[in-house]
């Protein structure tokens, strides 16, 4: 999922989604164009998760690292546990 931030101080605004099937008999090519389309549900407001992601080709590992979590909450209004580590 794509976003911009506006303004100082501002909300995001969502500007589309993009997805890419990963698994074993997936393997695109190292470098991949992915259409950018309307999001097809309303999305709710669950946070705000940024992250990195680096792939080692010569191990095959793609490998996902959480740099910044805020502002989380559960899909369900139902006060629960949330955490990144």
């Amino acid at each position: 999922i794509f976003s911009v931030e506006i303004g100082m101080g501002g909300g995001a605004i969502l500007l589309g989604e993009a997805s890419l099937k990963l698994g074993p008999a997936a393997r695109p090519p190292a470098t991949t164009w992915l259409p950018v389309v309307s999001p097809a549900l309303p999305i709710p407001h669950l946070g705000e998760l940024m992250f990195s992601l680096s792939y080692l080709p010569t191990a095959e590992r793609l490998t996902l690292v959480v740099v910044k979590a805020r502002n989380l909450r559960g899909a369900s209004d139902v006060p629960g546990d949330i955490f990144v580590k």
